[in-house]
């Protein structure tokens, strides 16, 4: 999520985005297997991991951590794992505007299109066992003004978001995220 989101970011520059794809390319090459224990896969996240903190310390994140801190603060979600649910709706929701940024990240990581980054993403998480739905990690359909009071409550993150999002928006990423 981290490398994803900075180089989305409206903060993002040539150098934080090499940082982020550089990120993002070994860690979608090689977090199942970590996941599975693999020594050198392990080695090779915690590189990635240092490479995505470059870049976001660079270029921030976006509404994908802006709306994972109700389920950290809420629900006890692992901030990794909330975001991890969170990025491949706010992704989708993200291609369907037609976000170019994406398309050229996808390319850039030697993906057909915006789409089959997403694919990937989803099929990586699917693999490490990553929840689809808000559901699962315990939250309810019930909570969802606070959960979009809050995530506007980031303004750190939303306002790095490649375009502005309104409450009605959050609100249809948070429903698919529930949806899973």
């Amino acid at each position: 999520s981290h490398a994803v989101e900075a180089y989305l970011s409206k903060e993002s520059t040539a150098v934080s985005d090499l940082f982020a794809l550089e990120a993002t390319r070994i860690i979608l090459g090689n977090i199942v297997e970590a996941a599975e224990g693999v020594a050198e896969a392990r080695e090779n996240m915690l590189y990635a991991s240092m490479l995505a903190g470059v870049a976001i310390n660079c270029a921030g994140t976006v509404a994908v951590h802006g709306m994972g801190y109700y389920l950290t603060n809420y629900h006890g979600v692992h901030h990794g794992l909330a975001n991890g649910v969170l990025l491949p709706h706010v992704l989708r929701f993200e291609l369907e505007r037609g976000l170019s940024r994406l398309e050229d990240a996808a390319v850039k990581l030697g993906f057909e299109n915006g789409g089959k980054l997403v694919e990937k993403i989803e099929d990586v998480a699917r693999r490490t066992g990553v929840s689809r739905s808000l559901i699962e990690l315990g939250a309810e359909p019930n909570e969802l003004d606070a959960m979009v009071a809050d995530a506007l409550s980031y303004a750190r993150n939303l306002d790095k978001h490649p375009h502005p999002l309104t409450p009605e928006e959050i609100r249809r990423i948070y429903l698919r995220a529930f949806g899973g």
